[in-house]
């Protein structure tokens, strides 16, 4: 199992595909693609069903760079190479992915299910903070957006978005949804290298090597 794999098993859910500009929108019968940069519809296309699944999984492989999606018994990947959005031997038409980097890794040492619904519920920073941090430093650097992080700003498996869509009274933004993410990522990495033994989320240290990790002292 990947280390970092946020997931749910909720029909409609979105996901960012890491490491792309693009999301994918997921029912049991159809998959929709979605460029987050303008929110254009890239495509729409059908599932081989036949009835109501039993079993329904779409997981966010981040450091892969993947989407995993099982239903019952029809399981595949989806992924975005140069060439553009594959999965179930079809590409379809998309922007360009961006460059593979080497990802910082980030931990406070939380090792709970990583089970989408309830990290949005329990809002616990130890948890959300390595997913954000991971999905927006696969990113090229973008505008600087000033605002405070909170997953309200990040709908389904990390998508971000502007507008406050819920109505929750949240600052909404001028911005790519995209920069939004990148900011989303340095200030995690701000704060977690600015932490200290007493801060608030105990001894961390950070390392571009291993990366961050508890109780690890760079060499």
């Amino acid at each position: 199992m990947p280390r970092l794999a946020p997931y749910t098993r909720q029909s409609g859910e979105i996901a960012l595909i890491p490491g792309s500009p693009c999301a994918i929108r997921l029912y049991p019968g159809l998959v929709i693609g979605i460029n987050l940069e303008n929110g254009q519809t890239l495509f729409k296309t059908a599932l081989p069903r036949s009835a109501p699944p039993v079993k329904f999984l779409f997981m966010q492989e981040i450091e892969n760079r993947r989407l995993r999606v099982e239903i019952d018994d029809l399981r595949f990947f989806i992924t975005h190479t140069p060439e553009g959005i594959e999965f179930l031997g079809q590409t379809y038409s998309a922007p360009m992915p961006f460059r593979p980097v080497t990802i910082k890794r980030l931990s406070y040492g939380c090792h709970k299910a990583q089970e989408i619904e309830r990290i949005h519920r329990r809002s616990d920073p130890k948890e959300y903070y390595p997913m954000l941090h991971a999905l927006g430093s696969q990113l090229p650097e973008m505008e600087s957006v000033e605002f405070n992080l909170s997953l309200h700003y990040f709908e389904g498996l990390f998508t971000p978005v502007i507008t406050d869509r819920l109505h929750l009274g949240i600052q909404e933004l001028n911005c790519s949804p995209l920069a939004l993410l990148k900011s989303a990522a340095n200030q995690i990495e701000k704060c977690a290298l600015d932490v200290s033994s007493s801060g608030e989320f105990g001894d961390l240290r950070w390392s571009r090597k291993r990366g961050l990790s508890r109780g690890f002292t760079p060499s």
